[in-house]
């Protein structure tokens, strides 16, 4: 994963570098390359956040699943929980920069904001993202060597029989990630149609296809929602 990491998030440092170039170069070049560009590395960038978000998760519940089945150290758990929360915020800040700069081409495109403003977003967005991506190699190189070491303590330590309870692992930090990311979703899909019907002015763009996408990740929200809340119910009685 932190070779994966490294390719393309150097991918998207570039392509957030090439797009500010191209600003920087129109006219003569056209306008439209800095747009598409910027629409595509945007994408892109987010989508880069979205993955780190996802391993995280999943590494953090296999860890979880071998100390309930295997009663390992449950140090593995808080370790690779860190290691999620030293990420999180900073991808999504990284994420929420770049939405900023894409909106604030816009307005530059349209004249409603001067484009001075896009140009230090963009430089802003640009370091965001570099620091991002250093916290988050550096993160997920540790989340690899922690998962090693617990497939190595696996293969070779077979667990005495005790009697002292295993700690409570009920994964409603995750389950709390997912509902947000519904919610967040739900909102934040918005933006893109909001760029392209009325700042962009792409009148084939239609509402309905952001309206479908809106109203399925609000209703997968509320049904985790409602899954979450009997299980920390049985948890405090239990």
């Amino acid at each position: 994963m932190h070779d994966i990491l490294l390719v393309f998030g150097s991918l998207q440092i570039l392509g957030l570098i090439a797009t500010s170039t191209l600003g920087l170069m129109s006219p003569p070049v056209p306008v439209s390359w800095h747009l598409y560009s910027g629409v595509f590395t945007g994408m892109f960038t987010i989508a880069m956040q979205a993955l780190i978000f996802v391993y995280l998760l999943g590494t953090g519940k296999s860890v979880k699943i071998a100390i309930r089945e295997h009663g390992v150290d449950p140090e593995y758990h808080h370790l690779s929980r860190q290691f999620k929360f030293d990420c999180y915020p900073i991808s999504m800040l990284a994420a929420l920069a770049v939405i900023t700069t894409v909106f604030c081409g816009g307005g530059a495109l349209t004249s409603v904001i001067p484009p001075w403003i896009h140009g230090i977003m963009a430089a802003v967005t640009i370091l965001v993202v570099l620091f991002a991506l250093m916290t988050q190699l550096d993160r997920v190189s540790k989340n690899q060597r922690l998962l090693e070491q617990l497939k190595s303590d696996l293969k070779t330590e077979v667990p005495e029989p005790t009697d002292e309870p295993l700690p409570d692992l009920t994964p409603n930090d995750e389950d709390r990630q997912r509902i947000f990311n519904c919610f967040f979703m739900a909102v934040m899909c918005w933006l893109p149609y909001l760029y392209l019907h009325h700042i962009v002015s792409l009148e084939w763009v239609r509402s309905e296809w952001f309206l479908a996408i809106s109203a399925v990740s609000t209703i997968l929200g509320f049904f985790r929602l409602s899954r979450l809340r009997p299980r920390a119910s049985r948890t405090s009685v239990g």
